[in-house]
């Protein structure tokens, strides 16, 4: 066939560091709904969450128990209700888990993401679009919100910077080079091949 060979695009060095996963938390216990008591109790020790359907369709108010940079004795003397919350609702899960880190630090998210959360240290706000969506938008949040796995993390905010993300020509681009998920046959957005690839 005729037409532009993306499926050769290679990734470009001034997009690198620039894209992450959001969080993996695994384990129930780390989400609080908001009419939960421990909104009131520990707000501290909480982060609201949103995911792909919270930045495509309505927020639904959510947070997760993020003890992130803190020991388990840390965590259990700064915040104890939070701490109990996990303790019953993610350790015995994770107890269970292959893997050895998941098991030994079953307080924390499986996929904490320290290298998003260092790019995103200093931002007025940061961007985000779902991995899977029929319609692709490029939303921004403050910088006290957690994305989840669902969503694409863009460490920049310059509003240039997400006006050429959502411009036709990015859309464009990232349908063909994106892959296509779930019943709908959804475009589903790679950072590794619909970013790292796209030239500014």
């Amino acid at each position: 066939r005729t037409g532009a060979n993306v499926a050769g695009a290679r990734p470009l060095r001034a997009n690198l560091s620039l894209t992450y996963r959001g969080v993996t938390l695994m384990g129930s216990g780390f989400w609080v709904e908001p009419n939960d008591s421990l909104v009131q109790e520990e707000p501290a020790a909480l982060k609201p969450l949103r995911n792909g359907r919270d930045v495509v369709d309505r927020p639904r108010g959510v947070y997760a128990v993020d003890f992130f940079g803190l020991s388990a004795e840390q965590a259990r003397e700064s915040f104890p209700a939070a701490f109990q919350r996990v303790l019953t609702g993610v350790k015995p899960e994770r107890d269970q888990s292959e893997r050895k880190a998941y098991r030994e630090k079953w307080w924390q998210f499986a996929e904490a993401r320290p290298d998003m959360r260092q790019a995103l240290t200093g931002l007025s706000r940061y961007f985000v679009t779902s991995m899977t969506a029929k319609h692709r938008t490029f939303v921004q949040l403050p910088p006290d919100v957690l994305s989840d796995q669902g969503l694409i993390v863009f460490a920049s905010d310059d509003a240039l910077f997400q006006g050429v993300l959502s411009s036709q020509v990015h859309v464009q681009w990232a349908l063909v080079a994106g892959g296509r998920l779930g019943v709908g046959n959804d475009p589903r957005y790679n950072n590794s091949r619909c970013f790292e690839t796209f030239p500014f």
